[in-house]
C-alpha cells in the first residue's frame, strides 16, 4: 500500500565489489525506514550492495556506490591546533 512499515527486519550485504557492511542486520524505524553503513575497500571500483526483506526475500533493494581511488590528502585548514594529546 506504500505506507511506512516499522519493526521490518532488512539484511544487507555487499554482492559485489570490495567492502563491508557494518549493521548487516537492522530493523525499520517509525518512518520505515532501515540503514546499514558501508566501508568501501581500497580498491576502485563499483561496489554493489543488496537490502532484502527477511520476512519476504523477493523484497529486494539494489544500490550501487562508484569508489573512486583515493589520491593524496592535503591540509588545507585546521593545522594550528593545540591541546593536551590523547
Amino acid at each position: 500500500n506504500g505506507a511506512p512499515q516499522a519493526g521490518v527486519a532488512v539484511q544487507w550485504q555487499v554482492v559485489s565489489g570490495n567492502g563491508t557492511i557494518s549493521g548487516a542486520g537492522a530493523t525499520t524505524d517509525a518512518d520505515g525506514l532501515a540503514q546499514a553503513f558501508v566501508d568501501a575497500g581500497p580498491l576502485p571500483g563499483p561496489l554493489t550492495v543488496l537490502a532484502t526483506r527477511t520476512d519476504s526475500p523477493l523484497l529486494q533493494q539494489v544500490f550501487t556506490v562508484d569508489v573512486q581511488e583515493l589520491r593524496d590528502l592535503a591540509i588545507i585548514g585546521g593545522d594550528g591546533q593545540s591541546g593536551a594529546q590523547n
